[in-house]
């Protein structure tokens, strides 16, 4: 499976073993539609989310000012 952020091969992920518990990736969105690799969610598509939170809270917040 590919990273559709960084079109790099996704690597499972796999417990202290070495035994392969995921090879799905994650979610990329908001960022974009399929799987990303561990390293674009963490350096990208987490970020994003946060910062959609965290605008989606201020805009509730200037609304009931």
């Amino acid at each position: 499976m590919i990273c559709v952020i960084c079109h790099k091969k996704i690597e499972p992920d796999r417990n202290e073993d070495g035994e392969i518990y995921w090879t799905e990736g994650n979610d990329a969105r908001p960022v974009g539609d399929g799987r990303c690799c561990n390293k674009c969610n963490i350096n990208i598509v987490l970020p994003m989310r946060y910062d959609e939170i965290i605008l989606k809270q201020m805009e509730e917040k200037n609304e009931q000012i």
